[in-house]
């Protein structure tokens, strides 16, 4: 299947998960129409999913011990969570 357009963002889908803008960019640079505009391996691809992991991770320990006020978002979906549902997603199509 040919896709001219960009898809929606995750927001708009699913409006009640937080994805973070960092792994939405993320996403969208590895769904590139052009090879060169995305990830140039896989590997390199899960390096930054997991670099994205890892800084939410201190985000929230940050949170959690700078006592803030609020709550921490936990139905955020996590980087290699969704990497590896798009991956079965691909390979089902």
């Amino acid at each position: 299947m040919h896709v001219a357009r960009r898809p929606p963002s995750f927001g708009e889908i699913r409006p009640d998960l937080y994805i973070p803008p960092a792994l939405e960019a993320a996403v969208f640079r590895a769904l590139e129409k052009n090879p060169d505009d995305r990830f140039p391996s896989m590997l390199e691809f899960k390096e930054h999913l997991e670099h994205i992991e890892r800084t939410m991770a201190v985000k929230a320990a940050w949170r959690r011990d700078s006592g803030r006020k609020g709550r921490l978002r936990t139905n955020a979906a996590k980087p290699l969570d969704l990497a590896r549902a798009l991956a079965n997603a691909k390979s089902q199509a």
